[in-house]
């Protein structure tokens, strides 16, 4: 039976859809599973369950899915049968999935183009700070207020836009060459929880 490592998000008391969750247990579906209809949901990237929960008053942990899998098409979430809590995660504990999931997909092939930064990462959480990695396979976070990150082809940033008290409002990540994210480009986030260029 094919079994699966993802990420889900859940309401401040564990509960998804009116559906209440605990840590370490499993949980099954019984009738056909199907994206945003039916089933237990959640991402097999890490960083892609931000984008339907908010990082304020919200819990996300590691699950295996497994059963009937259905995956979403051109998505980034899949739906199962059957789903167990394994642990509960932190946003910097996710973050490191992140780089860990994107460092096991690299093809080894290349290595001898970027040895010295393969699968590397760059992580800031001061103000105005900025994080710049060059290597295939790595991921640059940048997580304090008003910052910025930049990576080549092959890699990923992650960025978040804080409010005036330093609360965490939006959290995003995205591979270069996806949501027009371009390589060798400083980007932050901005109000809408949308990538800009920014000034060098």
């Amino acid at each position: 039976m094919t079994k699966i490592i993802a990420y889900k998000g859940f309401n401040a008391d564990l509960t998804c859809r009116y559906y209440q969750f605990e840590i370490g247990k499993t949980y099954h579906h019984p009738f056909a599973v199907e994206i945003c209809g039916a089933g237990f949901h959640a991402c097999e990237y890490p960083l892609d369950v931000f984008n339907y929960y908010e990082t304020a008053n919200h819990r996300f942990a590691e699950v295996e899915v497994s059963g009937d899998i259905a995956h979403e098409a051109g998505g980034d979430k899949l739906a199962s049968s059957t789903i167990t809590i394994k642990k509960e995660l932190s946003l910097h504990q996710m973050v490191g999935r992140a780089v860990e999931w994107t460092t096991s997909k690299i093809d080894k092939s290349v290595e001898q183009v970027t040895i010295g930064g393969l699968g590397s990462a760059a992580t800031n959480t001061g103000d105005r700070s900025a994080a710049d990695v060059n290597g295939i396979g790595s991921v640059a976070a940048s997580l304090g207020a008003q910052c910025k990150a930049k990576a080549a082809e092959g890699s990923a940033i992650v960025l978040c836009y804080r409010n005036d008290e330093g609360d965490i409002i939006h959290i995003r990540a995205s591979k270069v060459g996806d949501n027009g994210v371009k390589p060798d480009t400083w980007y932050v986030l901005n109000a809408n929880g949308a990538f800009e260029e920014a000034d060098d």
